[in-house]
């Protein structure tokens, strides 16, 4: 072999040594210890990012179902070998989390040796372009730490969780939708704070998801099962799809049926019924939605079955009745005496309804009436709705929102606004109590009683709900998914 190779391999040689070596002296721990009286130190990652859990309520579902991202961004510090490194990121509209992570040196005696990273504003780079800058406001969570970070491999790791907080006028005409479609991040007027000061630092710009783990389907499964409800409609299911915190089955159903509203059952061999709402639209479709517990056990079954057996419709009929202004005058007069009436003014086979009188109930003077129900299983969820509260509902929640609908008109046919309903359930009936309040009061969430309007007061029922048994009740059986972690 001629001298030339020789220095050619010698050389080649040379080089791979300095690249394994300068990376083994990246990677390598140094030998001294961290002194765990003034550091919270963990045996892995996992078991610091279970102590971010016990910061943000949220977070640990978030980070089992993957949401939470490794990130490996690295910035180099001003000060001599110090690295700052963001270790983690999750976004959502919005919001911002990052766990980041500073080099721990042998002469730093605490936490306040090591710097800390603050952020004064953020912008926001939406998918099409558009841009939004905000102030910060950190949510600083539960801190039930003695320590604000944790310790893994002579590192410091903190946290922050920070979302914008424009000024009043901006958040009146800002898009706040526009934040589901945010793809970038920058941090501005970054600072780094430790015991001698602070510290101004460049910009530091996030790549983001834009999925809304509250909408993000994470998991789904093909039914494809058909069943008749109402005597001759015909629905079918077609998926189970599993959400963060909420799981849903897709069903059809005929174009005409506007007043269907929903379907009971029971869940997981249950022993009581539940109402599970129809949301959707016939352009998007349908789906009932219901809950699993999201702090179940990872030793517990992930087998899961339900079991529709009645359709819940809305009715056309229209229930209305009389205040007479005598019986408040009366009772005006002696609110320590309550004007007993007990006139029905519903009488069928099906349901009942009863106006009571005028009372004082609950520390303020308030008319009622009962519901009852025959071979109704399902009372306890005939809540009433004052209809000013069903305006402006988006299209695909209107189904599950205009139902049981009350109104109380004055002497002038106007409606009257100023009230508010209780309620008292019983086995077989439900209690409704009616109370008004100071109109301003109200708007401003105060709820400060006031007499009842001194005049004939006309209460209306519409749209309320009924079930019906399915001819063939149908059993949908399916699997949760596994967590990532």
């Amino acid at each position: 072999m001629n001298k030339k190779w020789q220095k050619i391999i010698i050389g080649a040689v040379l080089l791979i040594g300095f690249v394994l070596y300068t990376q083994f002296e990246k990677n390598a721990e140094p030998v001294w210890v961290v002194n765990e009286k003034n550091f919270t130190v963990v045996d892995s990652l996992q078991d610091g990012m279970d102590l971010e859990y016990t910061k943000f309520d949220e977070l640990e579902r978030i980070d089992q179902f993957g949401f939470i991202k490794d990130s490996n961004k690295v910035i180099r510090l001003n000060e001599k070998y110090r690295t700052l490194q963001i270790e983690k990121v999750w976004h959502s509209q919005g919001q911002l989390y990052f766990l980041y992570s500073v080099d721990l040196k042998e002469r730093d005696k605490d936490e306040t040796d090591i710097p800390r990273l603050t952020v004064k504003k953020m912008k926001l780079h939406m998918k099409d372009g558009e841009e939004f800058i905000a102030p910060v406001h950190e949510n600083s969570g539960n801190y039930s730490l003695s320590h604000e970070g944790f310790v893994y491999k002579h590192r410091l790791y903190r946290s922050l969780m920070i979302f914008p907080m424009p000024d009043q006028l901006e958040m009146e005409n800002f898009n706040w939708e526009k934040l589901m479609n945010v793809n970038k991040i920058d941090l501005l007027q970054v600072d780094l704070a430790d015991r001698s000061g602070l510290k101004s630092m460049d910009d530091i710009q996030l790549k983001v998801s834009s999925d809304n783990p509250h909408t993000k389907v994470i998991h789904s499964e093909n039914i494809n099962k058909s069943f008749t409800y109402d005597n001759r409609e015909k629905a079918k299911l077609t998926a189970y799809e599993f959400l963060l915190y909420d799981q849903r089955l897709r069903i059809e159903i005929p174009d005409i049926d506007d007043r269907l509203v929903g379907f009971s059952g029971t869940y997981n061999d249950e022993s009581y019924s539940q109402m599970w709402d129809l949301i959707g639209t016939e352009k998007d479709g349908f789906y009932l939605h219901f809950y699993d517990n999201p702090h179940r056990s990872h030793n517990q079954s992930t087998k899961r079955k339900i079991s529709i057996n009645a359709s819940i419709h809305t009715s056309e009929n229209f229930h209305t009745w009389t205040i007479p202004a005598e019986h408040v005058q009366k009772f005006n007069a002696n609110t320590s005496e309550p004007v007993e009436v007990n006139q029905k003014v519903y009488d069928e086979s099906d349901m009942s309804i009863v106006y009571n009188g005028v009372r004082m109930f609950d520390g303020s003077p308030k008319f009622s009436f009962t519901i009852k129900r025959m071979n109704d299983e399902l009372l306890s969820g005939h809540h009433l709705t004052p209809e000013r509260y069903t305006e402006n509902v988006p299209e695909e929640h209107a189904r599950s929102h205009k139902k049981n609908i009350i109104s109380v008109t004055n002497a002038k046919k106007e409606e009257l606004t100023n009230f508010e309903i209780f309620s008292e359930d019983s086995s077989d009936e439900s209690t409704y109590y009616i109370a008004f309040y100071n109109q301003e009061d109200l708007e401003r969430g105060e709820m400060n009683p006031v007499i009842i309007p001194e005049e004939n007061l006309t209460v209306s029922l519409t749209d309320l709900t009924y079930s019906k048994p399915l001819p063939d009740p149908v059993t949908i059986q399916y699997e949760l998914p596994k967590r990532i972690k």
